[in-house]
């Protein structure tokens, strides 16, 4: 664990600097302010991109997927139906043969876009990084790590998403699409969250869908029987296993954002999203409970818990009372650090330790 935490350190710091950087330069367009904001961005990428470039076996996909399928396709087989993540592995292989340089682009476009979300939207670019850690949210980069990228792509068309600009969050989807299909949830997301009618009746709709989740868990079985997802209903992966962890936990944040953003929906664009992305993160977990394939139902989860990274710090920085900010802050610390070593340190999810090397 100790070289994760090495390499979250340098990385903090350093986007923190960038982000300083950035809103200066939105303020005053310097040469100094835009060589600090790209300056310290290229060195925050640094230290996490070779933590996970060099990892050799690390993550619970790396040898069951990616390695393996680097050399079936350069052998002439086709693996992988999203053609980005497909012509990605044949794009490489022009220039090596190495299935390692895989695990350097596909590392460092996961820090990139993660990093460059915090620098522009974080209220608190080290408490996002504190989240990221915690929430295993770079950890799941290394284990899924199609649908990281796909996610994290996703979660840089939030301004898309806030401005109700369809057209540009279509094409950002689309994009995410070529790493994992199961980035398509966001388009009636889009249109849930950008429904008015959702946003004045919010509570009531919000228990009809809570109610409605056995019909609707049965509907997306049905729709998911038709799609190549089908192996998650029929393979070793309904192991009939509800998220209970995470149904709690979701829960926990999504009442924390009720309390903080609720009222604040009509007025504040970015509490809207944020509150509806609470509440999509635990209507997901809590499907968990009709759809007893825990693997498949914390995948698709992944795509509303990753928006934490800014929606947390943003709550937090919309409480208006010094006391409140600590209180909420230190239950978001509990929570995450329950979290944390529940699936880290005593289940040992992603496969992340003990973090081995290609020099080991």
């Amino acid at each position: 664990m100790i070289w994760y935490i090495i390499c979250f350190l340098p990385t903090m710091f350093f986007a923190y600097y960038s982000r300083r950087g950035y809103l200066r330069y939105k303020k005053r367009s310097t040469l100094v302010n835009l060589v600090d904001y790209y300056g310290y961005f290229l060195l925050a990428l640094i230290p996490l991109t070779i933590l996970g470039g060099i990892r050799y076996d690390v993550g619970t996909d790396y040898m069951f997927t990616y390695y393996p399928n680097f050399y079936k396709i350069l052998a002439g087989e086709r693996e992988y139906t999203e053609v980005g993540f497909y012509y990605l592995n044949k794009f490489i292989q022009v220039f090596s043969s190495n299935a390692q340089i895989l695990f350097f682009i596909t590392n460092f476009l996961f820090v990139f876009f993660l990093i460059r979300v915090n620098v522009k939207y974080s209220k608190n670019i080290r408490l996002s990084f504190v989240i990221t850690f915690l929430s295993c949210i770079y950890f799941y980069s290394l284990n899924n790590v199609r649908q990281a990228i796909s996610a994290v792509l996703i979660l840089n068309a939030l301004p898309y998403l806030v401005k109700r600009q369809f057209w540009k969050f279509l094409i950002i989807i689309l994009l995410s699409c070529i790493f994992h299909y199961s980035a398509l949830i966001f388009i009636p997301i889009y249109l849930i969250i950008n429904w008015r009618v959702v946003k004045k009746y919010f509570l009531p709709i919000a228990f009809i869908m809570l109610i409605a989740m056995p019909a609707l868990t049965n509907i997306a079985i049905l729709i998911l029987s038709h799609t190549k997802y089908v192996y998650f209903i029929e393979s070793y992966f309904n192991n009939g296993n509800s998220n209970y962890v995470n149904i709690l936990f979701t829960f926990i944040l999504l009442f924390i954002a009720y309390l903080t953003l609720y009222k604040r929906r009509f007025k504040d664009k970015y509490a809207w999203v944020f509150l509806s992305i609470h509440l999509f993160a635990f209507l997901f977990s809590y499907s968990s409970l009709f759809i007893k394939v825990s693997e498949m139902i914390s995948r698709l989860t992944f795509y509303f818990i990753i928006f934490q990274v800014v929606s947390i710090p943003y709550i937090i920085y919309k409480n208006k009372y010094l006391s409140n900010k600590i209180a909420i802050g230190f239950t978001y610390l509990l929570l995450y650090g329950f979290y944390f070593v529940y699936y880290i340190l005593i289940k040992g999810y992603y496969g992340i330790l003990p973090y081995q090397t290609i020099f080991g």
